[in-house]
């Protein structure tokens, strides 16, 4: 357990994990309601180490460009050519792996559009962080690519062996809205880092994420006429429209580690897992 604790700090220190992101893939497969299990775990497998290599790319222009202070930089800033090997091997290991499983992936039935999406959301990742594109240091594309990266992660889940029917449509949509209301939290939790890009003022980034939870609420209830289900995400939106409202801004970024907090109240998705596995 303790070099399991060792190897996440290493990773991600005070940082939130980026494996978090795995949780959309996995939901992508519920809303999907099909279960080919060998399948959607080669395919959950590359998204693993795509997300390692993507995550250490990140950290390590991160700390070249912008000073950071995260583990993958520390190696890099290090005199000698075999630290600087070390580096290289952290962020390029996981990418040969994810691939060499992807062209595993192509044995299986799986359907285009999710090989296209998997490499999109792959580009858009690597396109973030590094130079020259560096997008995330860019205001308009900047704010963007992130939520539409991890949202294009999730569908790609969904396709991956059949189609979306009505209901599992609706939900893709709020899991849409949800990806941005996350990059909301994100790009306010940016503004107290200074080592950070800050592409919204803290007003900016609280506008965004009440506006997110306005909209779901007004998506919700359009749905609830056709899926009474819907009905619990008005309830939900609107308990992060006021925890978002009524916190300060630096209990909303504490908050935002914690996924069972009242800035995030997921289990209306727990509750569309249900729904649709029955």
């Amino acid at each position: 357990m303790p070099k399991v604790q060792n190897i996440y700090r290493f990773f991600h220190g005070k940082k939130i994990s980026s494996l978090r992101l795995l949780a959309y893939p996995i939901f992508g497969y519920v809303v999907s309601g099909s279960f080919e299990i060998k399948t959607q775990m080669i395919n959950l497998l590359i998204i693993f180490f795509g997300v390692l290599f993507a995550s250490a790319m990140n950290d390590h222009y991160d700390a070249l460009l912008l000073g950071e202070n995260n583990a993958l930089g520390n190696i890099s800033k290090r005199a000698g050519n075999e630290k600087k090997m070390q580096t290289q091997l952290y962020i390029w290991i996981p990418w040969f792996i994810a691939f060499g499983l992807f062209i595993f992936l192509l044995q299986f039935k799986v359907t285009t559009w999710s090989l296209v999406l998997l490499w999109a959301s792959l580009l858009m990742s690597i396109g973030y962080s590094a130079p020259p594109a560096r997008i995330k240091e860019r205001k308009f594309l900047g704010i963007i690519f992130p939520p539409l990266g991890i949202f294009l992660l999730f569908l790609q889940a969904v396709l991956l062996t059949g189609r979306i029917d009505a209901l599992s449509g609706m939900v893709v949509v709020m899991v849409f809205l949800l990806t941005w209301y996350a990059e909301g939290l994100h790009l306010l939790s940016d503004t107290f880092e200074a080592n950070e890009t800050h592409r919204l003022s803290r007003r900016h980034a609280v506008v965004l994420l009440t506006s997110v939870c306005i909209l779901g609420a007004v998506f919700a209830a359009f749905f609830a006429f056709y899926e009474y289900i819907f009905i619990c995400s008005i309830f939900f939106w609107a308990i992060r429209y006021y925890a978002i409202k009524r916190s300060q801004l630096e209990d909303i970024v504490r908050k935002r580690r914690s996924v069972f907090s009242n800035v995030w109240r997921i289990e209306e998705f727990a509750i569309y897992a249900l729904v649709i596995s029955i």
